[in-house]
């Protein structure tokens, strides 16, 4: 419907970009906004900002941080690159944001659902095991 009859399909270069290009958005967050957050929590801490660490250790603990945030933020560009690429060529021009605006809330949508199974999924299984301990 856009008018373009010489669109291809993506090439899996093409979402390895995608994957490459968010593992990379989401350590740069990480990177940049971690160390404030340390010293947020520590201005906060009811120890004092000098007791709870002050300017020394910011960035430690980063690596688990990063390691959960590049995954989800890979899967979030992917996501929504691959909704926008199915859709966007099914729809007139003029609902082009509209487009965009969907494929952002499929990709949330991925994240929240990893973020779940992430959370609930060893808690269901531990449960699991304890009931039997139990019986």
């Amino acid at each position: 419907m856009t008018g373009s009859s010489e669109e291809k399909p993506k090439s899996a270069n093409f979402y390895f970009a995608s994957l490459l290009g968010g593992a990379l958005a989401g350590i740069s967050v990480d990177l940049t906004l971690y160390p404030l957050d340390t010293l947020k929590t520590r201005l906060q801490s009811e120890q004092g900002f000098q007791k709870a660490g002050g300017f020394r250790g910011v960035y430690k603990g980063l690596s688990t941080v990063a390691a959960t945030s590049m995954p989800t933020t890979a899967l979030f560009f992917v996501s929504y690159e691959a909704t926008k690429n199915v859709i966007q060529p099914l729809v007139l021009p003029q609902y082009a944001p509209l487009v965009h605006m969907f494929a952002a809330s499929v990709g949330e949508l991925v994240m929240f659902y990893n973020f779940l199974y992430t959370i609930y999924h060893p808690r269901l299984s531990l449960h699991g095991i304890k009931k039997k301990l139990n019986e």
